[in-house]
């Protein structure tokens, strides 16, 4: 049963779309069974289904976006989207789909389908925004772009998913898209296989844009503004190519690409992280008066230190914060006394205004976090507060009872070496 409540115009190109997918849907057979998604295993090619998200974006700042089902064997069964009714409109969809206030719900056909949906792009954050289209560009989280969903599929089944972005109408068909994934336009971009239902996430920007690339290392990284917004580029550039090498040995296991969005006004005026990607204000500098570093921290939270269990959030923003302010001491920005004195101004905060280790973890409650994590690693060592922070990055959860093992992991000497 196809039920109609509006369609989306034919995207040009289709016939290179649809070819494009089904070889990115070979090459990801194949890099299966050559060991290459050894995480998933022989369930890709037996109980594996085709997902595209595409989106093309409005002058009226608005985009009508797209999820496109193939499979065989009815592998998927149910989406259940998160799309509050304030921000996301059904449009059409096949097989049969339901809206309350906060949710769509898509019964997904046995042989597959499409669910189309308006996406009202703006959304303030306090007075100003973390998501926006103005008439040359276009910032906002693709997790928000393509609403988050639950998944009932049969066990063992995984997506094997693309994306595709472009602008629609009156000068937005020139339109470039920078994303974690690399530069993207209408043809389609293959989501690393992680998960069961894979879907694109991370910071996007879209519009007339000043990009700039460079390899540190192992990595690639991208930095992209709106032309005329007056971020500057190069100078994050040279900032992490000094930083990086210290970077790295803290967190070995970032992404191996990552995106930095800069941001003019009115977006929200500070910094933000999301999977493989960071949003930094034009007007927030790389090193802050109090001697840390916004993009430093959000780093971490790229690397791994994204949540906390309930009731822990200190123990996330408290190490980020301590170790930007780390990696500007041992990269040789900022010198040993300088940094004391940060850390001295951090705890006279905290002690002032009441800081407590505490969730949700802001303002005088991350400084008494980094407060005692300097008091551990003065402790134990700076290399043994390195090693606690790599225990807990390797934990599936991160707790206090997670951070109190892997302190007792690191500071218990190791059977036959007593010094150490």
């Amino acid at each position: 049963m196809k039920r109609q409540h509006r369609r989306l115009h034919q995207q040009p190109g289709l016939l290179l779309t649809l070819f494009g997918r089904l070889v990115s849907s070979v090459l990801l057979l194949l890099s299966a069974g050559c060991g290459q998604a050894s995480d998933v295993g022989n369930t890709i090619s037996e109980r594996g289904y085709d997902v595209h998200f595409s989106a093309a974006f409005e002058a009226a700042g608005q985009a009508q976006i797209q999820i496109e089902i193939q499979q065989a064997n009815a592998e998927l069964r149910q989406l259940d989207f998160n799309a509050p009714r304030a921000r996301y409109r059904l449009l059409s969809d096949d097989g049969s789909a339901e809206q309350s206030d906060k949710r769509i719900v898509w019964q997904v056909p046995a042989s597959g389908g499409a669910l189309s949906i308006e996406v009202h792009i703006n959304q303030q954050r306090g007075e100003a925004y973390d998501a926006l289209q103005s008439p040359t560009w276009v910032i906002m989280r693709l997790g928000d772009l393509f609403p988050r969903a639950r998944a009932r599929t049969l066990k063992g089944a995984v997506s094997r998913s693309t994306f595709s972005l472009r602008g629609s109408g009156q000068g937005l068909e020139d339109w470039s898209f920078e994303t974690p994934y690399g530069n993207v336009d209408d043809h389609p971009t293959t989501i690393p296989i992680r998960r069961g239902f894979n879907h694109p996430t991370g910071w996007m920007i879209g519009g007339d844009l000043g990009t700039r690339r460079t390899i540190i290392g192992d990595h690639r990284i991208t930095i992209s503004a709106p032309k005329g917004s007056g971020f500057r580029r190069m100078d994050v550039l040279s900032f992490l190519r000094w930083s990086w090498p210290h970077v790295t040995r803290i967190y070995p296991d970032l992404p191996p690409r990552i995106l930095i969005v800069g941001a003019p006004s009115p977006m929200w005026r500070g910094a933000l992280s999301a999977p493989g990607s960071v949003f930094l204000h034009t007007e927030r500098p790389l090193i802050s008066e109090n001697g840390t570093s916004s993009l430093l921290h959000e780093l971490g939270h790229v690397a791994g230190l994204s949540s906390a269990d309930d009731g822990d959030d200190w123990i996330v923003e408290g190490l980020a914060e301590f170790y930007s302010v780390e990696i500007l001491r041992r990269s040789g920005a900022v010198s040993e006394r300088r940094a004391q004195r940060t850390l001295q101004t951090l705890s006279a905060w905290a002690e002032r205004d009441g800081g407590k280790l505490s969730d949700p973890s802001k303002g005088a409650d991350t400084a008494a976090a980094v407060t005692y994590f300097k008091q551990l690693q003065d402790q134990l060592s700076a290399s043994s507060l390195d090693a606690v922070l790599s225990q807990l990055l390797k934990q599936p959860s991160i707790n206090r009872e997670a951070l109190d093992a892997a302190v007792q992991h690191v500071a218990t000497p190791s059977p036959g070496n007593p010094d150490d």
